[in-house]
Parts: structure tokens; sequence; C-alpha cells
């Protein structure tokens, strides 16, 4: 993203500097033709080396500083999209608990409820029997009483 437009802007302001440098090298080669003795042309030669490899120092240090900060961002993206993964696995194994949490509490309600129907119909039958004792009972009493008559 804005990386990579930096260092294309940063390119391009190399190669614009490299044929800026190119045309001033012409300028220069015809100075040099012009000149009339070797020890000028010597001096001028060591001028111009000088002043090149001075201006190649600098744009060689400014492409390591950006290479570092590129490495550096590279390694940042890494690490996101590391951490990206991470969490998407972390949310894939939540849901996969979540999704098996509510298939056992499904199970659970559904023998819940099997159990409290068996449970209602026992007391259903036990509420029968007790009425058949009560009336039994009631007729027991009636008996008594009619035999203590």
């Amino acid at each position: 993203g804005d990386s990579a437009d930096k260092h294309a802007r940063e390119l391009q302001k190399l190669k614009d500097e490299h044929a800026n440098f190119a045309v001033a090298h012409a300028q220069h080669a015809r100075q040099v033709q012009d000149l009339k003795t070797i020890g000028q042309r010597l001096a001028y030669v060591e001028q111009v080396l000088t002043e090149s490899a001075e201006r190649h120092a600098q744009e060689v240090q400014l492409l390591k500083e950006s290479n570092t900060k590129h490495a550096k961002d590279v390694v940042a993206l890494k690490a996101e999209k590391a951490a990206q993964a991470s969490v998407a696995e972390r949310l894939q194994h939540l849901e996969k608990l979540l999704g098996d949490s509510a298939d056992a509490h499904r199970n659970e309600l559904q023998a819940l409820k099997v159990e409290q129907a068996k449970h209602a119909d026992a007391v259903a039958k036990q509420a029968k029997d007790l009425q058949g004792r009560d009336a039994h009972h009631a007729a027991m009493k009636e008996r008594m009483a009619y035999l203590e008559k």
C-alpha cells in the first residue's frame, strides 16, 4: 500500500537523478576534452569522481534506509496476517464449541422431556391408584359403620 507507493516514488526520484547525472556526465565529458593539460584533466577527473562517489554513497544510504523500512513493514504485515489467521482459527474453534454445546443442550433437553413425561405418567398412575384406595377405604368405613350398629 503506502510503503510500495513511497518506494515507487523514491525509485522514480533515483531514476530521474540518474538521468540528470547522465546529462551532466555528457557535459563533463565535453569539458574534459577542452582541457589542455594532463594535470588539469586529472584534477577534473578526480573532482568528478569524488562528486559522483559522494552522490552515489548518499543514494546507496537512502536505498539502505528504504530497504530497512521496507523489511520492517514486511515483518509487521506478516505478524498482522498471522494474528488475523489466529483470530480466524480462534473464531472457528469458538463456533465449533458453541455448536457442540447447543447440540448437547438440545439432547439433554430432549432427555429431560422424556423423563418428565415418564414422571407425569407415574404421578397420574399414583393419583388414580390413590383415588381407587380412597374409594375402597370409604367403602370399608361404611361397612365398619354398618357392622358397628
